[in-house]
């Protein structure tokens, strides 16, 4: 595999196996020039090094040409400075080639001694094109056809750049990157891709051109994520490789203005489902505010657990790439996501890797996205006290009720976590105090005194104070069987009907 940075125009570094078909070509080529009838030059080492650019044309009849003359050029001679010796002769192909010279045509029937097979084999062997100019054609005149070439090949590469450019400007409004692509691919006459980032040292590489086989070229762009464009030529062709890059800067940029847009739809996004969460817009202009966003209803929420926000516009960014509209920020130790339940597999999908991952039934009104934040809430707190038995994806439509002795619906749920449960949330709300809490965690820690008090940062005699109150009021005995059975499941039925947060 090798690199082939841009420079003045052209190709530097080998690239071997190019050299047929049309795309524009980055200078006049060696296999342009022996195919122009009117310029009476053939191959001697037919089919090596035709991709070789050629930007200027000079004669030499020096022995060492390369002491004069350098990258890019013909250097053509009359044989006058062509060694006779086999030996002198491969030192005079190699001393042109690693000095960047293009090829080199010999004058027919001219002052050239015999070129040994050892010399043509070593030519061949360097990719370096060994040619010859008819007797009757004047070098002035190759020199000529060169530089007229030249001329209109750059001609035709203004051309197609200011196309280039044309075609971002038509789809920039709409940010359209397929319509974009489709347009860079028919100017470039290539099959062309994104593909994702490459290695770390490829990612430093913007800029460049890299020939990575016959016909196959990437550029890494400068664009988030640094994506890798590819263009393909079914017939190795050799492209322009400033125009490449022209295709890259111009695809870049779309990329980033797409990446800001969807940023932008991220931020306000995520603000919009926030106040959501808080009830902090009512449901009719909620709905109004969704719509931009082109979420259809049947939704679904999805949510997860996350201690920070990282990673959490990246995901967004991911899930809206593969056509999921969605709401995402973070809440309360969640990072919850709307979306729409038809998209439902696709959001499983996307989110599996940050599992468990709980999922709430559908909802047809944005006033239930309260009831659909309880499942999902409810659904990660379950899945924490089994971890070991918790798949990766939580639906609510599958879950089964925390107890298989608590009454069905959330009306009777409510009601019978109300009946036991009623005087303490009601003594809590008059004096500001903790007693609900305070017996949550005291049956969540199996009734243990050190636990309890540890998890609820009191000393043990507050602790022992607290729970006798609480018998007080609800005439229910902790130290029995009964008693704490009775208050165990108002608890879990309080937590089932959203009476009481999942989690405490």
């Amino acid at each position: 595999m090798s690199r082939i940075p841009y420079s003045r125009g052209r190709a530097t570094g080998d690239a071997p196996g190019l050299a047929r078909g049309y795309a524009p070509e980055v200078t006049f080529t060696v296999g342009q020039l022996v195919r122009t009838p009117a310029l009476a030059t053939r191959s001697l080492t037919p089919g090596v090094g035709e991709w070789r650019p050629v930007e200027w044309a000079h004669v030499c009849e020096l022995s060492e040409p390369w002491e004069w003359i350098g990258d890019g050029a013909l250097v053509m001679t009359t044989g006058l400075g062509v060694p006779a010796a086999v030996e002198a002769q491969c030192a005079y192909v190699r001393g042109m080639h690693d000095a960047g010279i293009v090829a080199v045509t010999i004058g027919q029937s001219m002052s050239a001694p015999p070129l040994s097979p050892q010399m043509l084999a070593l030519a061949t062997e360097l990719d370096f094109p060994v040619l010859e100019t008819a007797l009757e054609m004047p070098f002035i005149r190759v020199a000529m056809g060169v530089a007229e070439a030249n001329s209109l090949e750059n001609q035709k590469r203004v051309r197609l750049t200011e196309r280039l450019y044309a075609a971002l400007r038509s789809h920039a409004g709409d940010v359209d990157l397929d319509g974009l692509l489709a347009d860079v691919q028919e100017l470039l006459g290539g099959v062309v891709t994104l593909r994702p980032e490459g290695t770390a040292e490829r990612r430093k590489s913007h800029g460049e051109v890299e020939h990575v086989g016959p016909g196959l070229f990437e550029t890494t762009l400068v664009a988030p994520g640094e994506p890798r464009l590819r263009v393909e030529y079914a017939d190795a062709t050799t492209p322009d490789y400033s125009v490449l890059q022209h295709a890259a800067a111009v695809v870049g940029s779309l990329l980033a203005a797409r990446f800001a847009a969807s940023r932008q739809d991220w931020l306000h996004g995520s603000l919009l489902l926030g106040d959501l969460l808080d009830a902090a817009i009512a449901s009719e202009p909620a709905a109004r505010f969704l719509d931009p966003h082109r979420i259809a209803p049947p939704y679904v929420m999805a949510a997860w657990r996350g201690s920070s926000v990282d990673g959490i516009e990246e995901t967004h960014i991911a899930l809206d790439a593969g056509g999921v509209r969605n709401l995402l920020t973070a809440k309360d130790g969640l990072v919850v996501v709307l979306g729409a339940a038809a998209q439902l597999e696709a959001i499983e999908a996307g989110l599996a890797r940050f599992g468990p991952v709980a999922i709430s039934a559908p909802f047809d009104e944005i006033a239930d996205l309260p009831e659909a934040h309880r499942q999902v809430r409810l659904l990660l707190a379950r899945a924490e006290r089994s971890p070991g038995r918790t798949p990766s994806v939580l639906r609510f439509t599958d879950a089964r009720p925390a107890s298989l002795f608590l009454p069905d619906g959330p009306e009777r749920l409510r009601e019978a976590a109300t009946i036991v449960l009623g005087p303490l949330l009601e003594y809590d709300r008059s004096r500001g105090t903790r007693l609900v809490p305070t017996l949550r965690v005291f049956l969540e820690e199996n009734r243990s005194w050190v636990r309890s008090a540890d998890r609820l940062y009191v000393h043990r005699q507050t602790l022992v104070s607290r729970i006798s109150r609480i018998e007080e009021i609800t005439g229910q005995r902790l130290n029995s069987i009964s008693g704490a059975a009775e208050l165990w499941h108002a608890i879990q039925a309080g937590v089932e009907c959203g009476l009481l947060p999942p989690t405490q």
